[in-house]
């Protein structure tokens, strides 16, 4: 029997962005009152602190590369949150387009100065076949939390709506020391 899917390429006008901000916060008083968010434009972001590779991640096998998967998802919610894409753009191989599509959406977000609120992603599962060749492919499912983007003046930009369940193919290919993301792809129900 022969199962067919349909797939979507992962870019980045297709990343959900939505999230209810709470503008109202409680006091010592008995008056609530509103605080005021962060500024967004003058202030510039720390540095983000990259994240250590859990050694699990860097092992040649199938729980490696399960690992390794986990892993991404983590440099990836990084990426969004800090506005920073090299350590995205250095755990991807260069011709992964939709890896690229990532990568300039968050490059995206920093050069228009916009901020994304919420969009965290969480691995459900992260499973790999025998590898083949130092290739494999990792079937992941994951959730993501619903996100908003917000400009300097924090006006809302952009909004997605929460994924429950999202199964995605993730091509790794082995490297002498290291795995790197050869393909991203969405499966659609």
């Amino acid at each position: 029997m022969v199962r067919h899917v349909r797939v979507r390429r992962w870019t980045a006008c297709g990343l959900p962005v939505v999230l209810v901000l709470l503008l109202g916060a409680c006091s010592g008083s008995s008056d609530p009152k509103v605080l005021p968010l962060p500024s967004l434009s003058s202030t510039a972001l720390p540095s983000p602190t990259p994240l250590v590779v859990p050694s699990a991640a860097v092992v040649a096998s199938p729980q490696g590369a399960a690992a390794f998967s986990r892993y991404y998802f983590s440099v990836l919610n990084q990426a969004f949150r800090n506005r920073e894409s090299a350590g995205l753009r250095e755990l991807s191989n260069e011709a992964c387009t939709t890896c690229s599509a990532l990568a300039r959406a968050v490059d995206e977000l920093a050069t228009k100065r916009q901020t994304l609120v919420g969009g965290a992603y969480t691995v459900i599962s992260a499973e790999a076949p025998p590898l083949e060749g130092g290739q494999v492919v990792v079937d992941v499912v994951y959730s993501r939390t619903a996100a908003t983007t917000l400009n300097e003046a924090r006006d809302v930009v952009g909004r997605g709506r929460a994924e429950a369940r999202t199964d995605l193919s993730l091509g790794l290919r082995r490297t002498s020391l290291a795995w790197k993301v050869v393909s991203l792809t969405v499966i659609l129900p």
